[in-house]
């Protein structure tokens, strides 16, 4: 009789562990997804954005300045750019020109985690190049 009860005591143990595992196991599969920003249409359009609207500042081409300008931008959840810093300056004119065509970008994709929207940060690298 005693054995009896062992057993029964060891099959409601291993029961509930496999309960917990299989809670678990539902917990991993239903956690939030996080995103991140997103240019509208991907970087090969944020590339091609860029291209279209930089200028070429006068005075770094007649420097032959050539390097590169890393700015920060700060998304809120709607997608618009909310600040912008320049982490890596170039000078020359080269960092305004950066900073106009920020201005003028269309809103974002923002970050997201599960379904909602979150604030975040994205560090835009622009390369100034002669040829």
């Amino acid at each position: 009789m005693r054995n009896l009860i062992t057993l029964s005591l060891l099959l409601f143990t291993f029961s509930l562990q496999a309960q917990m595992s299989a809670n678990q196991l539902l917990l991993i599969e239903e956690a939030p997804v996080y995103s991140a920003p997103a240019f509208p249409g991907g970087e090969a359009e944020l590339l091609g954005y860029i291209a279209s609207k930089l200028d070429y500042p006068e005075l770094a081409q007649e420097y032959n300045v050539e390097g590169m300008v890393v700015a920060r931008l700060q998304l809120n959840p709607s997608g618009e750019v909310q600040s912008t810093t320049i982490v890596k300056s170039l000078g020359f004119g080269c960092d305004e020109a950066v900073l106009e065509v920020i201005d003028s970008m269309p809103r974002w994709q923002p970050a997201r985690y599960g379904d909602q929207a979150e604030y975040s940060v994205v560090y835009l690298p622009v390369r100034f190049s002669l040829r």
